[in-house]
């Protein structure tokens, strides 16, 4: 009777190499899917990212909303600007298979940027009036809200589900800019909010 003979520097490369794999601790294998995101949070409470606070919709709901001022912290280096995309979507446990938590539905409510200096880690983007293209110092436009109220685009658009119950989000970026066109930009780190939903 025959015996199979198994060169001892395959079986030796063999218990090296799975040695190596099942060494590996869970910790390990967690800290190399960590995926740095930028840290985000409303300064005014009355954004509990639950219900849009009354008197923050649309114009045609018989309101005069603004978005929501937000601290933006763990900003990383070389960022000269912040951009904002607020936009309908489905609650974020609803949507973890989209990675990002957020899926839009077709409505944007507007994309604006606000300046930065490169030496920013932590900043306080201030609020911006709805309906109007007339924006703070500091802030510009990236693309218009998809939809008029009143003829008037405007750079935000609040929530505007007057009577029907939607949510609303804000996807930050931070970003590097190449040049003067509005989408040559490098994104360096990004962040979810929820903004909440409308009653």
């Amino acid at each position: 009777m025959k015996t199979l003979k198994f060169p001892f520097a395959i079986f030796l490369g063999l218990v090296l190499l799975f040695g190596n794999v099942f060494s590996q601790t869970p910790e390990s294998l967690e800290d190399s899917e960590v995926v740095v995101e930028l840290e985000l949070s409303f300064v005014d409470p009355i954004w509990d990212g639950v219900n849009i606070p009354d008197g923050q919709r649309c114009n045609a709901c018989g309101e005069h909303g603004s978005s929501p001022e937000i601290y933006v912290d763990n900003i990383p280096e070389n960022a000269d600007a912040i951009l904002l995309y607020f936009s309908k979507g489905l609650p974020l446990n609803l949507n973890k298979k989209f990675g990002t938590g957020i899926s839009t539905i077709g409505t944007s409510n507007g994309v604006i940027g606000y300046h930065i200096s490169g030496n920013d880690r932590k900043i306080l983007i201030p609020s911006v009036s709805g309906h109007t293209s007339e924006l703070p110092q500091g802030f510009f436009q990236v693309k218009q809200p998809l939809q008029k109220i009143d003829g008037e685009r405007g750079a935000y658009l609040p929530p505007c589900d007057c009577d029907e119950r939607a949510w609303y989000f804000v996807h930050v970026k931070a970003i590097s800019i190449n040049s003067s066109e509005p989408n040559d930009f490098t994104e360096l780190r990004s962040g979810n909010l929820t903004m909440g939903r409308t009653r």
